[in-house]
């Protein structure tokens, strides 16, 4: 059965192209938007609709039914109430990982201009937490860097010093200090989800390089996959769960 599958998330849209389970090509963004005017719409599986309600947390990563809508099946996002916070396409990123590690429990770190801190036991969503950290980066003009070790650690022990040393990062032009202390400040937040835990790091690139650094800066063991193989993969086992490899 040929199908298509479409990622979105709020750094761009990619998509793949389906022959049963076997990926028979890629598509680009404007391929995506393509698509719908060619096929199907019960072969077009979207994770990262934003339009469609997102469920609520605690939920299974896989989830038990997809939704239908803007011409589609989709995969719904993640929502946490208190605090609030929203995943779409990550949960795709998550699932295909939890697909290839199916009894692996601990924190899932999905670095981007919106970065997704998953917690994750027994298959099911529990907790989330995000930050913008490297689109503040972005603000300031700094490239995203293997991060300053000193200034991961001054960020962790004085996170309220944060704002004054970024001041002094954009003024010494320090891609590797604000990555530092922007991430720095990011761990202290999220230090009762990753502390003592499994981690894993799903991205690509400098962002996944620098998130890495700072957890292994800290004792922690880290797992790292590409986001994009993991959203192939999660895409592949969303498809062979709902008929449409067959």
């Amino acid at each position: 059965m040929e199908w298509v599958g479409i990622w979105n998330t709020v750094d761009g849209t990619r998509g793949w192209r389906f022959s049963g389970s076997a990926v028979s090509g890629t598509l680009d963004a404007g391929a995506c938007r393509a698509v719908f005017g060619e096929i199907d719409t019960d072969r077009i599986l979207v994770a990262g609709a934003e339009s469609a309600p997102p469920e609520a947390l605690p939920a299974k990563v896989m989830p038990d039914q997809l939704m239908t809508g803007a011409g589609a099946l989709v995969l719904p996002g993640l929502e946490q109430g208190n605090p609030r916070h929203r995943i779409d396409g990550a949960r795709l990123t998550a699932l295909g990982f939890l697909a290839l590690n199916g009894d692996w429990d601990g924190v899932i770190c999905m670095p981007g201009s919106v970065t997704h801190w998953l917690s994750v036991s027994a298959g099911e969503a529990v907790f989330l937490q995000s930050a913008l950290s490297l689109r503040l980066s972005g603000a300031l003009g700094l490239p995203v860097e293997t991060p300053d070790p000193e200034a991961v650690s001054a960020a962790l022990s004085r996170p309220e010093r944060l704002a004054t040393a970024l001041r002094s990062a954009a003024l010494a032009r320090s891609g590797a200090t604000a990555t530092g202390w922007l991430i720095g400040a990011e761990l202290a937040a999220a230090k009762p989800l990753w502390l003592g835990q499994q981690v894993a790091v799903l991205g690509d690139g400098p962002a996944a390089g620098a998130y890495r650094a700072a957890l292994e800066a800290q004792g922690m063991a880290v797992t790292v996959a590409s986001a994009a193989a993991m959203a192939e993969k999660g895409m592949t086992a969303l498809g062979t769960k709902f008929g449409l490899t067959r």
